[in-house]
């Protein structure tokens, strides 16, 4: 029960700015996973709430920061050589969206209630419509535009204490940058560096705007 109730203070402090109806229906689903909770089960509740959070606080336009990263298992940037690996990683990928207009105050998310969404990525406008998964964190981006036939793009979204991480696939990250005027040799070095490890997601972190 404390876990589960301080895992939503996290949350919550992370988002102080959403929009009191998102709020309102995140505690009560607090309230339902705080009821069911024993201590065999609060990983899983937690993992619940926090994909429900995202769904409901999602909402809104988000503005990029920095690069976002997870590798799954989540232990590997708790180590010396793990911190290493995201120093440098942050370094390359700042470099590859400098190249197409990514970069603080050129860059937002905007996601709306009625599952459509728009980008904005220095000089290039995006919109299409998306879908989110509460129970894996997927997020599928459905682009509209057929000019750069980005098709449709699988990640994860999740409400951190510094905001929302929008991450995907290196190779699918890669693919859409290139389309976006990135030259590959800039690339190369970011799939080469993540080449051993199967499960990388790198992407975007945002703050929502007020």
């Amino acid at each position: 029960m404390k876990k589960i109730l301080l895992t939503l203070c996290l949350i919550l402090g992370s988002v102080v700015c959403a929009d009191a109806q998102g709020l309102k229906g995140l505690l009560g689903v607090a309230k339902d996973l705080a009821d069911e909770a024993t201590d065999g089960k609060a990983s899983e509740l937690i993992d619940k709430l926090t994909g429900t959070a995202t769904e409901l606080l999602i909402v809104g336009t988000w503005s990029y920061t920095q690069p976002a990263m997870t590798f799954e298992g989540g232990d590997l940037l708790s180590n010396v050589a793990g911190e290493a690996l995201a120093a440098k990683l942050s370094t390359k990928l700042t470099t590859a969206y400098n190249a197409v207009g990514i970069k603080p105050g050129s860059c937002t998310f905007t996601f709306n209630d009625d599952d459509t969404f728009s980008a904005v990525m220095g000089k290039s406008t995006l919109s299409g419509t998306y879908t989110y998964n509460t129970e894996t964190f997927a997020i599928t981006l459905n682009f509209d535009s057929k000019l750069l036939k980005l098709g449709s793009m699988t990640g994860y979204a999740y409400i951190t204490a510094s905001g929302l991480d929008l991450v995907f696939d290196c190779t699918r990250l890669v693919k859409m940058l290139t389309t976006l005027g990135a030259k590959l040799s800039a690339l190369n070095s970011i799939t080469s560096l993540l080449g051993n490890y199967d499960k990388a997601y790198v992407g975007f972190n945002l703050t929502k705007n007020k």
